[in-house]
């Protein structure tokens, strides 16, 4: 079982880029900014406080998407883009 979510992924890189809109930043994204931003030194540092964060960061990194499985893409995909059985209206 993952320790991130690509919520937490997707955020981390909104935070890197200086996203203003997020006022309350999950845990984890915040993890995930610092290992964005990390050098070499500061990077082994993290890996030795969140190992499991930080191997889970290079999976999503090497990813399309930032997907670990398909399963959570699909589940993603699904979220924001509901199928013909959804609530949304019909123009």
């Amino acid at each position: 079982m993952p320790v991130t979510s690509k919520y937490d992924y997707d955020t981390s890189l909104r935070l890197i880029l200086g996203d203003e809109a997020i006022p309350d930043p999950p845990f984890y994204s915040l993890i995930l900014a610092a290992v964005r931003k990390a050098d070499s030194d500061n990077l082994e540092r993290l890996r030795q406080g969140f190992p499991e964060v930080v191997a889970e960061f290079q999976a999503r990194w090497n990813n399309p998407g930032g997907a670990l499985d398909r399963e959570e893409w699909e589940r993603e995909y699904e979220a924001a883009w509901p199928g013909p059985d959804s609530t949304w209206e019909k123009d």
